[in-house]
Parts: structure tokens; sequence; C-alpha cells
């Protein structure tokens, strides 16, 4: 199992429906291994510039594919 080191974040959302629809809809039924992190919770520390979104990663290895398959989701669904 990839540890917190390996994994990059690679979509950004303010919505956490938005999030999980791309960890379960796009990336897991692909075989990517995806985690949301959620920076909503100041219980934990985030970095200043981006407080209080969701975020999506994935393992380096897979980043590029994510990617891809992110941003043609995210084209079928605006047309």
């Amino acid at each position: 199992m990839p540890s917190a080191d390996d994994f990059v974040e690679i979509y950004r959302t303010d919505s956490q429906t938005d999030a999980m629809r791309i960890v379960d809809l796009v990336l897991v039924p692909q075989g990517i291994e995806a985690v949301l992190h959620d920076r909503t919770d100041h219980a934990f520390p985030t970095p200043a510039s981006q407080p209080g979104d969701f975020f999506v990663a994935v393992t380096a290895n897979q980043e590029k594919r994510a990617i891809e398959l992110i941003r043609e989701f995210l084209e079928d669904s605006s047309a």
C-alpha cells in the first residue's frame, strides 16, 4: 500500500460531492487508487493558500492517466 508521501493532489473543488464523484465514478472504476483530502476540517493544519477545499490525490505513477480521465469526464459532463 502506498504511503501518504506517494500521493499527489490532482483535483480541487469546494464540493465534497464533486470530489467523491471524481473518486467513485471516474478513478476507482479505472483501477486508479485515489484518496480524498478534506481541508475543510480546521483541526488539521493546511497550507495557508489552500484552506477549506476538498482535494483528490492519486499515486504519482498514476497522475497523468488520472488527469486525463478527469478532464474527459468534466468535458463530457458539460456537453
